[in-house]
């Protein structure tokens, strides 16, 4: 990770964000799945595998449930009145 330099020239580590773990990554993927489509990670496809790989990689859930609606041609609750 590349180093920025303060005011005074000294290197400073860039801010990063504390990364949920595999749990939480989990349910939070499950409920924006269910908010857009209306079907929880179970429904979807319920294996650990994809979701734990998408952790791994550092994805967000949001970009992972949107990414996986898209993959999947799910229709959005929205579109059909829901």
């Amino acid at each position: 990770m590349p180093r920025r330099k303060t005011k005074k020239g000294a290197p400073t580590t860039p801010k990063t964000t504390t990364a949920i773990g595999l749990p939480e990554f989990t349910a939070a993927v499950s409920s924006l799945l269910l908010q857009k489509w209306g079907l929880n990670w179970a429904d979807a496809c319920g294996d650990a595998e994809p979701l734990a790989q998408a952790h791994a990689d550092g994805i967000s859930p949001e970009d992972f449930a949107q990414g996986w609606g898209e993959r999947y041609d799910l229709t959005p609750m929205a579109e059909v009145g829901l």
